[in-house]
């Protein structure tokens, strides 16, 4: 069960693949979801993730960038994967969420394997085989290898149509924070989970004024690339101060830039003190 002192409206699980995707599993779980799983080609990239966190290492010695090699060490042993989810998820999860940095090679090979255990894992349970992803994409410099692993490993992805999907982009934060190297992937994990997990809270505070439910953040999940976006509107002289602070939030986080305009479904929560 989760850690929360609070309702939250789905019981989100996650699997993180590769070191990046570890890392933003870690996030969730600590703000305190507890259906986290890690998975990884060598355990020398579990290092930094708690202990609670059920593991599994294929004991390979890592994919030095190599997306093909990982994809293929996976072939074979996705039972293995199962039995990893059936430890770390158990039966109640409403979503499974892989989280992968796509620029490595642990886990753009392996993540669409892994969303195919987790979709017939969901049926297993008797759950409707909601599977998103938690993407990365790498900055510029990181190289050519990197770009291809990250291009490929996205398009695979699109075309399986996971969702919700989620894209962080690195670049981005370098733009917005200007963190050091330590501090990037945990700046950009931080503020995601914080506000994925927010849109999960909302969704379960019951308002005699107004209801977002459950079924209305599903139908966002479930609606392909998802970006969202959280801000402190202070004083409101007109609706423009609230378009602007919407508009301005929606393209200046830490998630990839989207066509807006081509969006198809969108909800606007405003939340305010009892007073």
């Amino acid at each position: 069960n989760d850690d929360f002192g609070y309702d939250v409206a789905f019981n989100m699980a996650f699997v993180g693949a590769g070191q990046g995707g570890g890392r933003m599993a870690e996030a969730f779980y600590q703000l305190g979801y507890r259906r986290v799983a890690a998975f990884n080609t060598t355990d020398m990239d579990f290092k930094e993730l708690s202990e609670e966190i059920p593991k599994l290492s294929l004991e390979v010695g890592g994919a030095a960038k190599d997306k093909q090699f990982a994809a293929d060490q996976l072939k074979g042993r996705e039972e293995e994967v199962w039995d990893l989810l059936t430890r770390a998820w158990g039966n109640d999860a409403d979503y499974g969420l892989v989280c992968v940095g796509l620029g490595g090679g642990t886990g753009s090979g392996s993540a669409l394997g892994i969303v195919d255990v987790v979709r017939k894992y969901m049926e297993s349970k008797g759950k409707p085989a909601r599977v998103g992803a938690i993407i990365s994409l790498p900055t510029v410099t990181e190289g050519q290898q990197v770009a291809r692993n990250a291009i490929s490993a996205f398009r695979e992805l699109y075309d399986a149509q996971v969702s919700p999907l989620l894209i962080i982009d690195n670049a981005r934060i370098h733009e917005l924070y200007k963190p050091g190297m330590s501090a990037l992937h945990r700046t950009a994990n931080e503020t995601v989970s914080q506000l994925f997990h927010l849109f999960n809270q909302l969704a379960a505070v019951h308002s005699e004024f107004i209801t977002f439910d459950r079924s209305e953040f599903a139908q966002l999940l479930d609606s392909g690339i998802v970006v969202m976006g959280a801000a402190d509107i202070g004083e409101v002289s007109s609706p423009a101060d609230i378009a602007t602070a919407i508009r301005d939030e929606l393209t200046n986080n830490v998630l990839a830039e989207v066509e807006l305009k081509k969006g198809k479904k969108g909800a606007c929560l405003f939340v305010g003190h009892g007073d």
